[in-house]
């Protein structure tokens, strides 16, 4: 049995298209893309090639940040929008939103890296340099910055594939 998202690509484009948000819209679409966010993790293996392409170019289309023209009136636009409903006080659905919408893009490509064997080779070749190197280094990373190493690190190898 496939997993399946319940999440159409046309309710994540709806944020940006639409001229009037709703608070609900905004919470039910943020339920909906954290329950994405989920399936993408633990069950990424499970979905369809269709489906998992899909993700991807959602994921990289929402990551590229676009250029011109066009991204200043689309910087413009967006603003006046967070503007809208931050002044009627809907700041808390948006930022469920984003906060849904980052999880599930950082799930996405979390998977794709996985999947990735030359990605793979990579990191373990630097994860054994790191290991030989630990003797001679003095940092010990404090509470809370292990995510942001390993992160830098994953992009570090990701640049050298």
């Amino acid at each position: 049995m496939s997993a399946t998202i319940a999440l159409n690509t046309t309710e994540l484009q709806k944020i940006y298209q639409s001229k009037e948000l709703r608070y609900l819209e905004l919470l039910v679409l943020a339920r909906k893309i954290n329950r994405a966010a989920v399936i993408v993790k633990k069950q990424w293996h499970k979905l369809s090639d269709e489906e998992r392409e899909k993700l991807k170019n959602l994921a990289y289309d929402l990551s590229e940040s676009r250029s011109g023209l066009a991204s200043v009136i689309s910087k413009f636009l967006s603003l006046v929008r967070i503007t809208i409903i931050v002044a009627n006080g809907q700041a808390d659905a948006l930022i469920a939103y984003c906060e849904a919408m980052n999880s599930l893009v950082d799930n996405i490509f979390e998977a794709v890296e996985r999947d990735e064997p030359e990605y793979q080779a990579v990191l373990s070749e630097t994860l054994q340099e790191l290991i030989y190197d630990a003797g001679s280094s003095s940092k010990v990373l404090k509470q809370g910055e292990t995510r942001g190493w390993l992160r830098n690190l994953s992009d570090q190898a990701l640049n050298e594939v």
